[in-house]
């Protein structure tokens, strides 16, 4: 055990020796972690030789370490110090997907059913995350001025929502009317698919007229 510090009497005379001793050593230094636990409980700071580090005396009497307080890899540190940064290098948000048809399609269910020509959205991510969902067509008309149509998003996977009349994007007669909504949700880790879906209204044609869909990460959750 290597500890290079010197306790003195009060009173006792100090050599010349024993003070440049001290001046050249002022940082007290043990040789393995385990040896901090014999110090003098008024020293609060020490130098561990075998682990290339300093440590300090904490509130609860036990030690932590001051330098190399930042990981960096993709699995947390097994014996976290308090105060630890962790930077999790797969912890990355999803990049921003925007997908349209550009063309018309006829929607003749009346339930609501995934678009022929606008696929779902696939996201895959390791830590779940918020996600903000933009949808809608931007010209869809009816053969009358009855009909129109519905659209919708549905998530399935890892991550399920059914959506409620809240998130339709609707419109009713022949005028070309661009239709948008969105809403936020949060996805959770793994692949959740974003499918994109429509129902006729009414009794006539439903045309839906370059449909598209867009989901963007917003923060992690």
């Amino acid at each position: 055990m290597t500890i290079r510090y010197m306790a003195f009497a009060d009173g006792e005379v100090l050599t010349a020796n024993q003070l440049l001793d001290l001046q050249a050593n002022g940082v007290i230094q043990v040789t393995s972690y385990s040896e901090l636990a014999a110090l003098q409980t008024t020293i609060n700071a020490a130098y561990v030789k075998n682990d290339s580090a300093f440590y300090v005396r904490k509130a609860d009497s036990t030690w932590g370490q001051v330098g190399g307080l930042a990981t960096i890899g993709a699995s947390a540190p097994a014996s976290p110090q308090v105060g630890q940064i962790w930077y999790d290098t797969d912890a990355i948000l999803p990049a921003a997907q925007r997908q349209g048809y550009n063309g018309q399609e006829t929607i003749s269910s009346a339930t609501f059913s995934a678009l022929s020509n606008l696929s779902a959205v696939s996201v895959t991510a390791t830590e779940p995350f918020l996600a903000l969902v933009n949808y809608g067509v931007l010209s869809p008309f009816g053969s009358d001025a009855t009909t129109g149509l519905s659209m919708t998003v549905d998530l399935t996977g890892d991550t399920t929502r059914t959506s409620t009349f809240v998130d339709y994007a609707k419109t009713i007669g022949t005028q070309k009317t661009c239709i948008t909504n969105s809403f936020t949700t949060v996805v959770n880790s793994g692949t959740t698919l974003f499918t994109p879906k429509a129902k006729k209204e009414g009794a006539g044609t439903a045309i839906a007229e370059q449909p598209w869909i867009e989901v963007s990460a917003i923060r992690w959750a």
